[in-house]
């Protein structure tokens, strides 16, 4: 009365670097702490400097972090929020409804 059931044993997985992160992550962080590096180099003091690609680098890391959605990202639910529409939508009498309605009115000389 048992069936055997027949799989594949071979298994899809990502290239990680870590829990959270996939290798792409890792290289975009480096990225973004490395730009910020030399954009800060011209402007600001010596201990900014330092301070600049490190704090980019953990802000990175946070918007490229998983979120609680399902197979999102912080900046992907982020873009979500911002480009919500703010519009509110209301229900809409049924159509058969409203022709009663105005048959009705109609009779009793309300329309």
């Amino acid at each position: 009365m048992y069936h055997n059931i027949q799989f594949s044993k071979k298994m899809m997985m990502k290239a990680q670097y870590s829990k959270n992160l996939t290798i792409a992550d890792f290289i975009v962080i480096l990225v973004a702490a490395g730009i910020s590096w030399l954009l800060f180099t011209r402007f600001v003091s010596p201990f900014l400097q330092a301070l600049a690609p490190i704090e980019t680098a953990a802000i990175t890391y946070l918007m490229l972090s998983p979120s609680s959605v399902y197979d999102k990202k912080n900046y992907q639910v982020l873009m979500q929020i911002v480009r919500k529409s703010r519009r509110t939508y209301h229900a809409i009498q049924r159509p058969i409804y409203q022709f009663h309605e105005e048959k009705e009115g109609v009779r009793h000389g309300r329309i």
